[in-house]
């Protein structure tokens, strides 16, 4: 997993190209950190296809959720 991390990495310093202000964000605790930023206006996830589906369900969830406390 060490590589896809890397990989990760490696993209968002060719993005920082064309845009300066791009963020590392990993893990559970980082998607909650973009869940709940709401100045963030795009969003680039980068994932093992493995883990797409917890990925999906994860946000369902929270988009579910954010409608409960509305």
């Amino acid at each position: 997993m060490l590589w896809l991390k890397e990989s990760a990495k490696g993209a968002v310093e060719i993005a920082r190209k064309h845009f300066p202000e791009v963020k590392c964000k990993w893990g559970d605790e980082g998607l909650n950190e973009i869940i709940q930023d709401s100045s963030i206006v795009g969003v680039a996830v980068v994932v093992a296809a493995e883990t797409m589906v917890c990925l999906i369900l994860d946000l369902r969830d929270a988009y579910e959720s954010s409608w409960d406390s509305a």
